[in-house]
Parts: C-alpha cells; sequence; structure tokens
C-alpha cells in the first residue's frame, strides 16, 4: 500500500487494531484493479505474536467474495 514494511509501529508502518474480538482492515483501491500478488508483512517489534488465525478476502467492486 504505502511501501513501509519495517514492521515497527513506532514507525507508523504497521496497522493496531486494539485487542478487538474480531478486528478486520479494509482497503479500498477506489476503482477495479488486478491484483496479482499480496504481501502481508508482519509487525517486528514487541507484537510479533498477535498477527495470527487472519483470511484474506478479495471483494469485487460490488462487494461479492472472490474466490
Amino acid at each position: 500500500m504505502d511501501g513501509k514494511v519495517d514492521g515497527n509501529y513506532g514507525h507508523n508502518s504497521v496497522t493496531h487494531t486494539n485487542f478487538q474480538s474480531k478486528p478486520w482492515w479494509q482497503v479500498d483501491l477506489a476503482k477495479e484493479e488486478t491484483i496479482r500478488q499480496i504481501n502481508i508483512y508482519n509487525r517486528t517489534d514487541t507484537a510479533q505474536d498477535r498477527l495470527a488465525n487472519f483470511d484474506v478476502i478479495l471483494l469485487d467492486s460490488s462487494g461479492k467474495e472472490i474466490e
């Protein structure tokens, strides 16, 4: 998204969900785009264990899940 991959929350390079029971994060690309690859970069600071048991779900422009 923004090219920041260092994984340190203090560097504004990662997101934080504040311990919600079912957190989610969404990106709106503003128009349909071809997605060839998705890279997930985990935090590298004191919260490395928080990224676990997650799904990546892609939706088309009408909000329907892409299989």
